[in-house]
């Protein structure tokens, strides 16, 4: 696995273990234990991974950290804040030279912008930099504050994809040298099963799903884009002739216009749009191997990680080329125009109703799959903490 572009110092997976055999990591996983979408699932998988392989990987965790009410109460806001500024600018510090630690890794651009620790970032995108107007008003400002220092301060920033690399390079001049590439990974539960599989059909009934239908996952926040996916399952089946077509979107409530427009529309779509709200991940990966395809139309995207976990899953993909995604789908997805919403009804009704399109697309995204797996993504941040532990 490419963890940096260009040239590269890695004496794979043996050899950074055995140079990190005296480095004790730390590493953050307060995420997993408050948000609610990609970023959670990255850090658990990334910290499961990492407990797995060889090496000494210690947790830390902001005391009490828990995903806030939906809406917000004033206790969730400011318990953000106390977090973001107690725990996350010194308290993690403070935590990991406690346990020991002696390089620290923030999985994700939260963190101690000052002190002494050798310290990993990982970046997943810089939207809230980009569109900060998509963003809570004090994740945008703490971002905007907090993100430019912490990453001068690290020793090696991970991206998760070439897209977010070039975009960190370009708006901070860092040392390319120190900015490396490694993926999101894609639990083993994503993984293609058969309509008839006895999990598949448990799940689907337990959501009084029928038979076929088309799988949309991902926290509900303007950046999914699923107002515009709504209105193109309506005219997928008012107008384009799937008129038995119906989208299924599984995914927590999230923030800005679309946490009401969102549910307003699905419940005006006439049976063309549902909401499933937050699933187990094991309900949830058997409704995607399950689906006939899954739609995910997004705006753009640090990596992508419901299109991954589709095409290890054997199911065809319908998204678009905006930031990461088209490193991650390439030409293995049906690509479509984003703010379009009759490019998006249009690439709908070709997996809908083509068999053998949908079969050539689930069998290519399949193969392009098995880069995103956790113990090869694990190999690949463990050399990149062996870099940094070597330059500083």
């Amino acid at each position: 696995m490419d963890h940096r572009s260009g040239d590269r110092a890695h004496a794979g997976p043996r050899g950074a273990a055995r140079r990190l055999s005296a480095v004790r990591i730390g590493l953050d996983v307060t995420a997993m234990h408050v948000d609610r979408g990609g970023s959670a699932a990255h850090v658990r998988g990334l910290w499961q991974a990492l407990s797995e392989a060889a090496g000494d990987v210690v947790a830390l965790s902001c005391p009490g950290a828990k995903p806030p009410a939906m809406p917000r109460q004033w206790r969730d806001r400011l318990a953000t804040v106390r977090r973001d500024i107690g725990w996350s600018l010194a308290g993690v510090e403070r935590a990991a030279r406690r346990a020991g630690v002696t390089l620290l890794h923030v999985p994700v651009p939260i963190g101690p912008s000052w002190g002494g620790l050798p310290l990993v970032v990982t970046v997943h995108d810089l939207f809230v930099l980009t569109h900060p107007r998509r963003f809570r008003r004090w994740h945008r400002t703490y971002s905007a504050a907090t993100i430019p220092p912490l990453l001068r301060r690290a020793r090696a920033v991970i991206t998760v994809s070439p897209h977010t690399r070039d975009a960190v390079l370009e708006r901070f001049g860092l040392d390319a040298a120190r900015v490396h590439v490694v993926p999101n990974g894609v639990p083993d539960v994503f993984r293609p099963r058969p309509a008839e599989d006895p999990v598949v059909v448990a799940a689907r009934q337990a959501c009084g799903l029928p038979p076929r239908y088309v799988m949309s996952v991902g926290q509900v926040e303007p950046r999914k884009n699923l107002e515009r996916l709504v209105a193109a399952a309506r005219l997928a089946r008012t107008a384009l002739g799937a008129r038995d077509l119906v989208v299924v979107h599984a995914g927590p409530p999230g923030w800005g216009d679309s946490a009401h427009a969102v549910p307003r529309a699905a419940a005006a779509s006439g049976g063309a749009f549902r909401l499933l709200g937050a699933l187990e991940e094991s309900t949830l990966a058997a409704l995607v191997a399950g689906a006939t395809a899954l739609a995910y139309p997004s705006l753009g995207e640090g990596f992508g990680l419901p299109v991954a976990e589709a095409m290890a899953s054997g199911t065809a993909v319908l998204t678009t080329h905006a930031g990461a995604l088209r490193d991650v789908a390439g030409d293995d997805a049906e690509i479509v125009n984003p703010t379009s919403v009759e490019a998006i009804a249009d690439g709908l009704v070709r997996l809908w109703g083509d068999d053998a399109h949908r079969r050539r697309l689930a069998a290519r995204g399949l193969a392009r799959a098995a880069r995103w797996r956790w113990p090869a993504v694990a190999d690949a941040t463990r050399a990149v903490y062996d870099w940094a532990w070597r330059h500083g």
